[in-house]
């Protein structure tokens, strides 16, 4: 399964569960947000391995990528 698909799979099951769901926006994989707003979810999608290195890299990034989608629910 390539990354996209993964990512379109998962966006699937949060729609499905009523969620508002963007993909590959901002820098976020996926981005699930309850529709009254009381719950998010920020998911980064890896259809790889990671090293111990590359895992603590990709946690800073998705710290950054935290802050990209706030400014993305903030303009909705």
């Amino acid at each position: 399964m390539s990354g996209a698909e993964l990512e379109d799979t998962i966006a699937k099951a949060f729609q499905n569960e009523g969620y508002i769901v963007f993909t590959r926006k901002n820098h976020c994989d996926v981005l699930a947000v309850k529709p009254d707003m009381t719950l998010a979810y920020l998911i980064e999608c890896k259809d790889y391995s990671l090293s111990r290195k590359q895992q603590s890299l990709a946690v800073r990034e998705l710290n950054r990528n935290y802050t990209h989608a706030l400014e993305l629910l903030n303009h909705k």
